[in-house]
């Protein structure tokens, strides 16, 4: 049982060493680059030896279960159904709509009026780096509550950056109390505190309630992780005075992982936007991201693709959670674990946390067993997989492995061939003179002198076909025509081109 001994502070954690790679002379160079030639000349004859897996010709087996462990939890049909939905391109007003909704739900969730509120692309954990690496600069005073293993990894990444961190602890199975925390804002004046609200790896919730105003006492940000606990516990942005939070979609909302949604107050804003040095990650940039995510007023600027059936998922579960109402989920939660505190008790078995105030809505039972697969799984969990799309990875390994990876790349060269004589006969020219430069599944295409680039692919993609764009020094320039997997198809590229040659001309008579 966990003792009630008063939680240490003060403990540090030092940096952790870094090997650095030796670089390559400049006189080891054209060795180098022989080496490469040499592998590109093999590259046909191991490509076809490479034996396609015998275990991709047979169907995925994905037994159905009972999904009553600590995450992910089993998907409502009507979010699992979101995602059979068309795929749409992550640019498109359509998809764009979706991601609006999504962050009026999860403004609603967290209960804020932030901006910046939306999704990193990744799971609990890309929350965690997002908030982090934007948060804490090198040689910023980082304070961690740490009550589990969300604590240290939480230290670990900001050891990793070059802060200096600090940590208040508690005996697992305790949380800490506010006045120790306290203290240690005073002693540390930390940047930033972080606080794991539900501990997942112990059954602990963490309270929150007064550590906002403490951490405005000393000019602290506080960082919150909700990955276990958003929708299940009470939780209150703006009202605690929370100033950066992050959760995951694989827990109470019940939707698949791969996202996690992300909130920052102004004054969190303000430390990123005044940062001595940029963000040190262009992916986890909360500058890019929230613009990608329309969170300012700013024209939209490519930043990724976004996991676009796991925003419909998330648009999906938000509305449920919006259905039922945020309070009346959360009381539910309550109610029900304390209904299974009972049952447990009946059963004869002892919740690990002693105090029911500090317990998260499900938790870790007294039982032998149960502790050991945890000792096990621990060993080697670094974060939640994206399980849909491990899902549809295996299904599109398999439809490769079905034609054979050698088939299908011929298949893409002689389609990408197909596609320049289909162009050559529209009069339209290829941006890549030399063929064997060009890329079998990409093909770019000049824009002709005079021609409206971007209202061509808009009267395109009004009857339901998409072309690209340039990127960056080619915008204007060229559009991009994918023929990717299944559109390497003959009467596809033949249709794709008929509709642009004639968007083109009718373009061009207005």
């Amino acid at each position: 049982m966990p003792s009630g001994r008063a939680p240490a502070v003060g403990h540090s954690v030092s940096q952790p060493a870094v090997t650095r790679t030796p670089m390559i002379c400049r006189r080891a160079a054209p060795a180098f680059l022989r080496n490469v030639r040499a592998l590109k000349h093999t590259a046909g004859a191991a490509m076809s030896s490479c034996q396609s897996p015998a275990c991709l010709q047979k169907d995925m087996e994905i037994p159905g279960r009972q999904l009553f462990g600590p995450g992910p939890s089993n998907m409502r049909d009507v979010i699992a159904d979101s995602q059979s939905r068309s795929l749409l391109g992550h640019l498109h007003p359509e998809f764009i709509k979706v991601m609006s909704d999504a962050r009026e739900g999860l403004q609603y969730i967290f209960k804020t009026k932030n901006a910046y509120t939306f999704a990193v692309s990744g799971t609990g954990h890309a929350g965690m780096e997002c908030a982090v690496l934007n948060l804490l600069e090198k040689d910023d005073v980082f304070l961690v509550v740490e009550i589990g293993i969300w604590g240290k990894r939480a230290a670990d990444l900001g050891a990793r950056i070059g802060a200096k961190v600090h940590t208040v602890t508690a005996p697992h199975g305790c949380a800490v109390e506010k006045e120790a925390i306290e203290e240690a804002l005073a002693k540390y004046k930390p940047a930033v505190l972080f606080v794991c609200h539900g501990e997942s790896s112990t059954g602990v919730c963490q309270p929150l309630v007064g550590l906002g105003e403490a951490c405005r006492r000393h000019g602290t940000l506080l960082l919150v992780d909700t990955v276990a606990s958003l929708g299940g516990a009470e939780f209150r942005m703006d009202d605690w005075g929370v100033d950066c939070v992050y959760s995951a979609t694989q827990k109470v909302l019940n939707a698949p992982p791969g996202l996690a949604p992300i909130s920052f107050s102004e004054r969190a804003m303000q430390k990123i936007r005044n940062r001595k040095e940029r963000v040190p990650s262009f992916y986890f940039d909360v500058l890019e991201l929230g613009n990608y995510w329309g969170c300012d007023d700013q024209a939209k600027r490519y930043h990724h693709t976004a996991p676009i059936s796991c925003v419909y998922a998330l648009r999906a579960a938000l509305a449920v959670i919006a259905k039922e109402g945020i309070d009346e989920g959360v009381r539910r939660h309550e109610e029900n674990a304390k209904f299974l505190y009972e049952k447990l008790k009946e059963a004869g078995l002892e919740c690990f946390v002693e105090k029911e105030s500090t317990l998260v809505t499900f938790l870790l039972c007294k039982w032998i067993e149960v502790k050991r697969l945890c000792i096990r799984a621990e060993a080697s969990y670094h974060h939640t997989a994206p399980i849909s799309c491990v899902y549809a990875l295996r299904a599109a390994l398999a439809v490769i492995a079905k034609e054979g990876i050698d088939e299908g790349v011929r298949r893409h060269e002689e389609n990408a061939k197909f596609l320049y004589e289909k162009l050559k006969e529209a009069g339209l020219e290829c941006f890549v003179e030399k063929e064997k430069w060009r890329l079998p599944c990409l093909t770019t295409v000049k824009v002709p002198n005079g021609v409206d680039w971007k209202g061509v692919m808009d009267d395109m993609m009004k009857q339901g076909t998409e072309i690209a764009g340039g990127l960056g020094p080619t915008v204007g320039k060229l559009w991009r025509i994918g023929t990717f997997g299944g559109n390497s198809d003959k009467q596809k590229i033949e249709n794709v081109v008929k509709l642009l040659a004639e968007t083109i001309k009718k373009k061009s008579d207005i």
